[in-house]
């Protein structure tokens, strides 16, 4: 069986949300957070209503829209677009003309400011692939990932959240334990910022080397401070290139 391809990634030594991150305040990287209170969540109308015209910004993959809109955004690199089109009610992003894995990626999650400090009663936390190009849908058990290898060497895989039944808050703090081929991770700590109910793709740290080819299962279980649990088992397949 042949693996998915390995990617390089700007990416830290622990669970992070995008490349450089690091768990300082930031004011800019939460929308809409309260330093003071804690957040109490996104503006519920925000959530309901759905994209009807290009917003300024990228849309979040997989929020809500309406129409036969199609959008055109250039990457950071001042070289490539994207291009987001609504597609049955959701956004969903492409690279215009790239389809190798050194492409850029879609904006990477965010840390946020203030996590929420509450209790949200009813909600269900999804793991879902960091996919783009489709929309969100709960790993399969068992589903492929990528195996991506940060630049300071360290192997991870990367997912996405999606807090549904309830009204999500805008910041959560998030504890990641993740198993991969019985052998297990320090807890992985982090706070995450949500999109009415969804993040940007997270990255988790996995607790070994993989010097042989394996295909290598990988059980993932994140809690969301208040909200409840999400689990997921996935698998990547390694080809005896030596990472971790």
């Amino acid at each position: 069986m042949r693996g998915m391809p390995i990617i390089l990634a700007c990416l830290g030594p622990v669970l992070t949300a995008g490349c450089g991150g690091d768990d300082s305040p930031d004011p800019d990287a939460g929308p809409g957070v309260d330093a003071s209170a804690g957040d109490a969540g996104p503006d519920p109308l925000g959530c309901v209503e759905p994209d009807r015209s290009c917003p300024e910004d990228q849309p979040v993959p997989s929020a809500p829209c309406e129409g036969a809109l199609e959008c055109e955004y250039e990457d950071p690199n001042g070289v490539d677009t994207w291009i987001y089109e609504c597609e049955g009610g959701v956004w969903i992003a492409d690279l215009n003309g790239c389809q190798l894995d050194g492409c850029p990626v879609p904006p990477l999650g965010e840390l946020c400011l203030e996590p929420f400090q509450g209790t949200l009663d009813g909600a269900t936390v999804d793991l879902g692939p960091a996919d783009a190009t489709r929309p969100f849908a709960p790993f399969e058990d068992g589903e492929e990932v990528r195996l991506i290898v940060g630049a300071q060497g360290g192997s991870m895989i990367a997912f996405r959240l999606r807090v549904q039944g309830a009204q999500a808050p805008e910041c959560v703090g998030a504890t990641l334990a993740i198993t991969a081929d019985s052998a297990a991770a320090d807890p992985q700590l982090m706070r995450v910022a949500l999109h009415c109910g969804l993040s940007l793709p997270l990255f988790a740290v996995l607790p070994g080397e993989y010097c042989e080819p394996a295909t290598v299962p990988v059980d993932v279980e994140v809690e969301l401070d208040g909200v409840g649990a999400g689990h997921a088992t996935v698998q990547f397949t390694t080809e005896g290139e030596c990472v971790g």
